[in-house]
């Protein structure tokens, strides 16, 4: 009968232990799906789902276990975890659910692409085009890029990345040019991406080394950001053009001075694509038309300005020949910047 009594005992025990991290595991999800949504950023929103796995590969929690609650998950929710579902990095976790999972991520990439034209075939025109030049040797600062009416000028933060190709793609198809914004790193880590993005005409600009923020480190620390990602871009492709873009747009008083005494453009942006967030406040699917029709009313909005998108994430090549596709049909020019000092490409006066 003792026998029993402790066989009992430990069976209650374990069921109420795994019951635990089952709940403790939802309970993550949870604040990983609301942590996606207040996100301000896209590194934010990256790292919701990625500390649930990550924890979860700490704690040592069973695939059965995170299977139970993913699989318990909206489209929505699941959504934000696609790349950790997807990836080797947390395989063992999944191992009991991935393809049931992969499945429907499929479908949801399906859903999000509902009433969107997407791939080449679609871009069979031309679209407008000027490359404009402004004298930055007194400081310039680039919001709007001084752009006309009816002119917008793209940009691509955080590359490159092997996604870049597919941007690069769509651009030379209807013959404009765009900026892409770049990370140190990520060029030495992709140095073949970066001179093909060069080589087909496009501005390459800095942005930063590792994608710190500049409000929380030394003044120092935010020159050597940008002096080795200079430095990087010049040995990858021969030259870099003086443009700057501060990661999570956190501009610094010091910086600010610092980039205008060096004729570094100060290059912001205008309008915001929000490319990165996969679900709404209301827990609904972000869809990519809905990418698409927001950044277009932001745009038409303001008549002009400088439209930010991510070229490391796979919706961006999702929605992008929609967003062309619309640019056309409301009659906008698309506009690369250039400095007009072009020496300043090769020999960039920051230190």
């Amino acid at each position: 009968m003792k026998y029993k009594v402790k066989i009992i005992l430990f069976l209650t025990v374990t069921t109420g232990f795994l019951s635990g991290c089952a709940k403790s595991t939802e309970s993550d999800i949870d604040t990983a799906v609301q942590k996606h949504i207040n996100a301000k950023f896209p590194a934010e929103a990256e790292d919701a789902c990625r500390t649930v796995f990550l924890k979860a590969q700490k704690n040592k929690t069973t695939s059965n276990q995170l299977c139970t609650a993913l699989k318990k998950r909206t489209d929505a929710e699941l959504s934000i975890c696609e790349d950790e579902i997807q990836g080797s990095d947390f395989l063992n976790l999944v191992t009991d659910c991935k393809t049931d999972l992969i499945v429907r991520i499929e479908k949801i990439k399906t859903d999000r692409n509902v009433g969107i034209q997407t791939g080449l075939k679609n871009l069979n025109f031309k679209m407008p085009f000027e490359i404009q030049s402004r004298d930055v040797s007194l400081g310039y600062t680039a919001v709007t890029g001084d752009t006309k009416d009816k002119q917008v000028i793209l940009s691509f933060d955080d590359g490159p990345h092997p996604l870049s190709k597919n941007v690069v793609a769509m651009l030379d198809q209807i013959g404009v040019k765009a900026h892409f914004m770049q990370v140190g790193q990520h060029v030495q880590q992709y140095p073949e991406i970066t001179k093909m993005i060069a080589d087909r005409g496009h501005s390459i600009g800095n942005h930063s080394w590792d994608h710190s923020d500049f409000s929380k480190i030394s003044f120092q620390e935010q020159i050597k950001q940008i002096s080795d990602t200079n430095r990087i871009i010049i040995n990858t492709i021969g030259w870099v053009d003086p443009f700057f873009r501060y990661p999570y747009g956190a501009t610094t008083p010091e910086m600010n001075k610092f980039l205008k005494d060096h004729s570094e453009v100060n290059f912001l942006w205008s309008v915001d694509s929000n490319d990165w967030r996969k679900i709404n406040a209301d827990l609904s699917l972000r869809t990519n038309q809905q990418v698409v029709k927001e950044t277009l009313e932001q745009l038409d909005q303001r008549g002009r300005g400088i439209v930010l998108f991510h070229d490391v994430h796979a919706r961006t090549i999702e929605l992008l020949p929609e967003f062309l596709i619309q640019l056309k049909i409301k009659g906008y020019t698309i506009v690369l910047l250039q400095a007009s000092d072009s020496g300043l490409k090769n020999s960039p006066r920051v230190p």
